[in-house]
């Protein structure tokens, strides 16, 4: 392999161009592969340590009115970690100019350390449950914060139980069931313009909608290993005289089911659009190992006749390819990198995530490495299966032109007679080499399997 080694760096260097624009396809697939898979990965941490550390809910239950008695009943349920009553509401926002708006008034007990589906505060200062102005205290989301250029002490006008409220906007905040705040699945995105989240303390939201001493939802964590179908049946049962409007899980919940949705897309596009260029990547070097095995039948005869075996010549065009798939991959990797950073942020932005998990994905690189080298020993293998059919003495000669089959148009002479030249010599060497090419598919489809499975 020592002289092998010194024919593959001189065969590198008088190919050099062909070699540096399969490497460059390798680069784009791999660096895809890796700066959307790392993506996905950093997002899916991301969310998992949102929910975690500000204990998002793992089921809700909507009302139409309970008293707030309820909440320490469905907390006693077996299986059970944590469950907190709180009122939810939409109601309108007085604009200037008659514009439309809804707000999506949302209670909070305080103090809540250790209530379910905590906010994140974001600027401003938290609400105070007796404030000293008189007026309601709110926080809002931050989409309508930015979008509306609030300030801490600007105030907004809304309508509840047919009676106008001043409230006091004291800063933004958000929390994990309104990382996407939209108002209903029809709406498709957030529209800050004619939607938002208020969050305000659980007393004033009583008082403004007259509801004292009353919740219309209650959300629940489940204790780990715990029969999840079972607590739900019991709190609904505790929940039914009061007019059990829905139950639905976390996964179902509007924000988490976009979240996860989009980060599911993204894994199908971390498999589909690097085993396009691969398979490209793959075609090419398959039609230039080709092409680079039959010129120098001369050089692999020689080879053979001092005793080179078969194996040892085809894994020589086979490493050709690998190296190409190597020196693609190596050059992926850094702006896999930096393009995961970069997007990570822009995702954590539009998803109001506001704690980013960075970091490498190993995982990712070391198998996009994989891919694309074992992407290139099938096409080298492949293309290089011409060496076996080479004998010494035969190959001093030149090769005997090939004999090829009929082609199906030339059953039909009104068809064929109708073709010009140029397409007939062109359908002819496609079914010259439609083994080769079925042979090259075939390598497209193992790679793109690999790529799914992986």
């Amino acid at each position: 392999m020592g002289v092998l080694g010194r024919r593959l760096r001189r065969t590198i260097r008088s190919t050099l161009g062909q070699f540096l624009a399969v490497a460059a396809v390798i680069m784009v697939g791999i660096t895809v592969y890796v700066s959307v898979t790392s993506v996905a990965n950093n997002m899916e941490r991301s969310k998992a340590l949102f929910y975690r550390q500000y204990a998002f809910a793992d089921h809700f239950f909507h009302v139409i009115k309970a008293p707030e008695g309820v909440v320490r009943q469905v907390q006693q349920v077996p299986g059970v970690a944590a469950a907190t009553g709180r009122i939810q509401k939409d109601i309108p926002i007085v604009r200037a100019g008659g514009e439309r708006a809804t707000a999506r008034l949302t209670s909070y007990p305080l103090p809540m350390d250790k209530e379910v589906n905590r906010l994140k505060l974001l600027s401003g200062r938290m609400f105070e449950k007796y404030p000293a102005g008189g007026d309601a205290e709110v926080l809002v989301d931050p989409q309508y914060w930015k979008f509306h250029h609030l300030r801490p002490g600007d105030t907004q006008t809304l309508v509840a139980e047919g009676r106008q409220v001043t409230v006091t906007v004291v800063g933004s905040a958000t929390s994990p069931e309104f990382i996407y705040p939209m108002q209903d699945p029809s709406t498709l995105y957030p529209d800050p313009a004619v939607f938002g989240v208020f969050m305000a303390p659980h007393n004033q939201v009583q008082q403004m909608l007259n509801l004292s001493g009353q919740v219309n939802q209650v959300v629940v964590r489940f204790s780990p290993g715990a029969d999840a179908e079972a607590v739900v049946a019991r709190v609904k049962r505790l929940l039914e005289p009061y007019g059990l409007l829905a139950e639905y899980p976390r996964k179902w919940q509007l924000s988490d089911a976009i979240l996860s949705g989009e980060l599911s897309q993204l894994r199908v596009m971390a498999n589909f659009l690097p085993a396009i260029f691969l398979g490209i990547a793959a075609l090419i070097e398959f039609v230039m190992l080709g092409r680079m095995v039959r010129s120098q039948r001369v050089p692999i005869g020689t080879m053979k006749a001092l005793g080179y075996p078969n194996l040892v010549i085809m894994w020589y065009y086979a490493t050709y390819a690998m190296v190409v798939g190597l020196v693609g991959a190596l050059a992926a990797l850094g702006p896999g990198i930096a393009l995961a950073s970069y997007f990570s942020g822009i995702y954590a932005t539009f998803f109001n995530l506001p704690e980013v998990v960075g970091g490498v994905n190993l995982q990712a690189m070391v198998t996009g490495l994989c891919l694309s080298v074992g992407t290139g020993a099938l096409a080298g293998f492949t293309a290089s299966r011409g060496v076996v059919a080479i004998q010494p003495a035969e190959s001093m000669q030149q090769e005997p032109p090939r004999q090829v089959g009929r082609v199906f148009l030339e059953r039909w002479p009104w068809a064929w007679g109708r073709l010009d030249i140029s397409w007939k010599m062109t359908l002819r060497a496609v079914n010259r080499n439609r083994f080769r090419t079925a042979v090259t598919w075939l390598g497209i489809v193992v790679a793109t399997g690999l790529l799914v499975v992986s």
